[in-house]
């Protein structure tokens, strides 16, 4: 009798091995989950790179080494711009935009103290080293005189479009 419980026990044994062995990969494919709940909050940026260098009212030039870029993950935006003050002695400062893909440009813009369109119908897009031209205009009537500079400041902004 002792022989046959010693044989049960090896046959036992045999099994449990066996068995664990084909459990084993099942226990390493065990899985967890998880719900998780987010949302992705609108978001806009545009940066405009930096004028190199004073520009002129002699003569009407255009700035023409700028750039400026858009990212947003929110359709229908346009970027509106202004002055920080009022342009003496009759001068305008006039700006273009380059319209990135799916947008439009509204072309020159004089720009004032009042925000003023300048690209509209932006759509969800990122994209980088778009053309920016300022061109400095004057009235003609000589003013101010031609060592008289002035510093104002271009803000650009992303809106949503009405």
């Amino acid at each position: 009798m002792r022989q046959q419980s010693w044989m049960l026990g090896v046959l036992g044994l045999m099994a449990g091995v066996a068995s664990g062995a084909t459990l084993r990969p099942l226990a390493a494919q065990q899985s967890a989950s998880q719900l998780v709940i987010f949302r992705v909050l609108p978001a806009s940026q545009a940066s405009v790179a930096p004028v190199p260098r004073p520009m002129s009212l002699a003569g009407a030039r255009d700035e023409s080494h700028v750039s400026w870029s858009i990212a947003t993950n929110q359709p229908d935006r346009k970027i509106v711009a202004s002055l920080d003050r009022p342009l003496s002695g009759g001068g305008a400062l006039v700006v273009t935009l380059a319209a990135p893909a799916g947008a439009t440009s509204a072309g020159p813009v004089v720009l004032d103290t009042a925000a003023t369109d300048v690209v509209t119908g932006i759509p969800a897009i990122t994209q980088s080293e778009l053309p920016l031209h300022y061109r400095m205009n004057s009235d003609g009537t000589g003013s101010r005189p031609a060592a008289d500079a002035q510093v104002v400041t271009v803000t650009y902004t992303v809106v949503e479009a009405p």
